[in-house]
């Protein structure tokens, strides 16, 4: 049973890191959500994959654009020119940001909910990689004394 839930934590682990890291060779960048500004389109800590390479951007698009800390993942209410409103769908009506073109990052294509949780700390990772490899290592151990 133990065998194949780390089977299982192994293979999801395999599954996101290749789709993170192959993601950068088709053009995308993910992010995590850190605040529940866009709940409940995309839940706080969901890993939210955006186009690089999109060009056109229209009303009710999401995007991600830099600011002066971190990128923020909002909508898009209303384009003049170069500037673009952004609006969370969370927020209230009052809470607009604009935002210049050449600080739009990409547009949203997709999310997956709560997996972000997974890329906030890097030593979630090691220790889960930890926890594999000592199984490994403990049932074959188990396997060589019943010998």
């Amino acid at each position: 049973m133990i065998k194949k839930i780390l089977y299982v934590i192994f293979i999801i682990f395999l599954i996101f890191s290749v789709g993170t890291l192959g993601s950068k060779i088709f053009g995308f960048e993910y992010y995590v959500v850190i605040s529940d500004s866009m709940h409940p389109k995309i839940p706080k800590y969901s890993l939210v994959y955006i186009d690089l390479n999109e060009d056109e951007i229209n009303v009710g698009d999401i995007i991600a654009y830099r600011t002066s800390s971190i990128p923020v993942v909002h909508r898009v209410v209303d384009i003049d020119g170069n500037i673009y409103t952004t609006h969370g769908d969370a927020n209230q009506e009052e809470s607009v940001e604009k935002v210049f073109k050449d600080d739009i990052i990409g547009v949203m294509k997709f999310h997956i909910p709560y997996i972000g949780l997974l890329f906030l700390n890097r030593y979630l990772w090691i220790i889960v990689l930890l926890v594999i490899v000592s199984y490994i290592i403990i049932v074959r151990m188990i396997k060589e004394m019943k010998k």
